[in-house]
């Protein structure tokens, strides 16, 4: 959880939050990397039915698509 700003192709997401339930320390490390992926979004698009968030100090985005409801 936490604030997010899109201005165009532009976002600005956090400072971001995660849950503080117990879970093994990889899974921890793993949300905490992701979220700190996040935070350094720069800008993002839609393309060919995925969005990308371009980060800082990466060339590939993070790509994300919809899935149905009880889709894994």
């Amino acid at each position: 959880m936490g604030p997010a700003e899109m201005s165009g192709d532009k976002i600005k997401l956090g400072p971001l939050a995660g849950t503080k339930m117990m879970c093994d320390p990889g899974a921890s490390d793993q949300e905490t990397a992701y979220l700190k992926a996040l935070e350094s979004a720069r800008r993002c698009e839609v393309k060919d039915g995925k969005l990308l968030i371009y980060v800082a100090g990466s060339d590939a985005p993070l790509r994300f698509h919809a899935v149905a409801a009880g889709e894994k």
